[in-house]
Parts: C-alpha cells; structure tokens; sequence
C-alpha cells in the first residue's frame, strides 16, 4: 500500500515539474513577467530532490 503513494507521489513530482517548465514557456511565448515562476520553479526542483532523498526507492 504505501509503495503505491510513493510511486504515485513520485509522478506528481514530475508532472508538476513539468507543468512549471510549460507555464515558463508559455509565459515567455507571450511576453509576460515569468520571474516569479521560475523562483518557484528552481524551489521546487530543490524541494523535490530533496523528498526523493527521504523516500524509499
């Protein structure tokens, strides 16, 4: 059972890293102020790396 949250966590992530890199993209395709985003962004990947860490393979 728990194997399965973290598998499923474990895609969250990545979709979510994922996500961020297409708003970036898409924000800079219209000209708009993405800054912000990529703060959140490269956060993000340090917070996730970091929880990986944490969880059992």
């Amino acid at each position: 059972m728990e194997e399965k949250k973290v598998k499923k966590l474990l895609h969250l992530l990545e979709h979510t890293e994922e996500h961020f890199e297409i708003i970036i993209n898409l924000m800079k395709e219209l000209n708009l102020n993405a800054e912000g985003y990529e703060k959140l962004y490269e956060e993000l990947k340090k917070e996730n790396e970091k929880l990986k860490k944490e969880l059992p393979n």
